[in-house]
């Protein structure tokens, strides 16, 4: 616990001092006088005048910020709002444009730093039919190999290149049965038909059993942690989603499962999924995992000349996928998903137990997100601010009084403080209620 802490701190600390530091250097380049640099939010903790500036840390770590003479009034002496309409600019998205160039750094150093890799063949259970994939040609017992040059090494990297490609005609090289490569052309969907995957496929994967909750119908049937779900009242069970669906559809009956146990012994189990399980427990008691209990995993590294092309293509794709990600919230297919700091810090803690290059991905997600907020149109943040200054130019230099603009980022400022307030209370009641605070 107190490793997660530490270590979601110091991430934190690393994305707002660059974030800050942005704002700091284009502010003295554009001769802008600074006020204050805080690591932190108030009430300070110590502080250090050198020159005009005070330097100083603060009691509330989740943040940081640059006070500038004048941001809304051009009538101060060195003031930001005294200068020109691209000077502001830049100043005010420089926090933002560091936190979006830094994930580069980020990606490239995990490349090459010794990292685990899993290599599983990627194989088809079956195509759903009039899918995508249907009509495309994809047949059951297909290996895929590559996804638009990029090859695939495992089933995480298959459903990353598909959620980068929705809408996009795609061009997958697949084994067949009998070893014959085959080269298909399919456009993942953006909303495909309920209870098919986004390309109409569903993948063989094994179903391991992570965790028995005690006391459950699982624990009294004899699951035990490490058995793979081979088969359900005779069906066989091909992924995850099988094992789920076939679940729901037999609350409150008794169903035989065959499980295959760590030393390779297969045994039938009979259990009956509950209808209302205590929360935070599945209708038979059990978490489940698609990870194979013996995985082929591989040490790698990357030399820097191919990690930082390998950086920025990681980058690229990390934007894609925000990008993609909201647009499925319009679309039907996704919901926003809000954690708080608490929540963060849990995320962190997972990571930091897969390895230091996992780490650096994760502050890299971390800062894109970061900067991407930034530079929405809110009150109190940065893009609230060069909000301001649009309107400006679109009123052809007509500014809203400085008193408005302050009293509209003061208000902002508490409701976004609030917000976090709330999240945060959300994430603690979801620890208490389900032991995680991530949805």
């Amino acid at each position: 616990m107190i490793l997660t802490i530490v270590t979601f701190l110091a991430v934190l600390i690393i994305l707002v001092l660059a974030h800050e530091m942005g704002h700091y250097i284009t502010a003295r380049a554009k001769g802008v006088k600074i006020l204050e640099f805080g690591l932190g939010f108030p009430p300070r903790i110590y502080g250090i005048k050198r020159g005009e500036t005070i330097y100083s840390i603060n009691l509330l770590p989740l943040g940081g910020f640059v006070k500038l003479a004048g941001e809304e009034d051009p009538n101060v002496p060195g003031s930001l709002a005294s200068k020109s309409a691209g000077s502001r600019l830049l100043v005010l998205s420089s926090g933002a444009l560091v936190n979006l160039l830094l994930p580069i750094i980020f990606f490239s150093l995990a490349a090459m730093i010794p990292h685990n890799v899993l290599l599983e063949p990627v194989v088809i259970a079956r195509v759903e039919p009039n899918s995508p994939a249907y009509y495309a040609g994809f047949k059951a017992k297909d290996t895929i190999l590559s996804f638009n040059g990029r090859p695939v090494e495992n089933t995480n990297d298959l459903r990353r290149y598909i959620r980068l490609n929705l809408g996009n005609q795609v061009n997958i090289v697949v084994r067949d049965s009998s070893g014959v490569n085959r080269s298909l052309r399919v456009a993942p969907k953006w909303n495909p038909p309920q209870g098919q995957e986004l390309m109409g496929i569903a993948l063989l994967e094994p179903v391991v059993v992570a965790e028995v909750a005690p006391g459950s119908p699982a624990a009294i049937a004899g699951f035990r942690a490490g058995d793979t779900v081979l088969s359900a009242d005779g069906t066989k069970l091909e992924n995850l989603a099988d094992l789920q669906s076939y679940t729901r559809l037999n609350l409150g009956k008794e169903i035989t499962v065959v499980v295959k146990g760590t030393d390779a012994a297969e045994r039938t189990l009979k259990v009956t999924p509950r209808s209302n399980p205590p929360a935070g427990q599945g209708a038979m008691g059990i978490r489940l995992s698609n990870f194979d209990a013996n995985p082929n995993i591989v040490r790698r590294t990357e030399p820097f000349w191919r990690a930082i092309p390998a950086g920025m293509r990681e980058c690229i794709d990390a934007f894609v996928l925000f990008k993609n990600e909201i647009i499925t919230w319009f679309v039907g297919t996704g919901a926003p998903q809000v954690v708080g700091p608490v929540g963060m810090a849990e995320m962190t803690g997972e990571v930091i137990r897969s390895g230091f290059s996992n780490l650096l991905e994760w502050a890299a997600f971390i800062s894109i997100n970061l900067g991407i907020v930034n530079l929405l149109p809110i009150p109190a943040v940065d893009g609230g601010r060069i909000a301001f200054v649009f309107l400006e130019l679109v009123r052809r230099g007509k500014r809203v009084a400085p008193r408005t603009e302050g009293l509209i980022h003061l208000i902002g400022f508490f409701l976004l403080i609030g917000l976090m307030l709330l999240v945060t209370y959300r994430d603690i009641i979801n620890i208490v209620v389900s032991g995680s605070a991530i949805p």
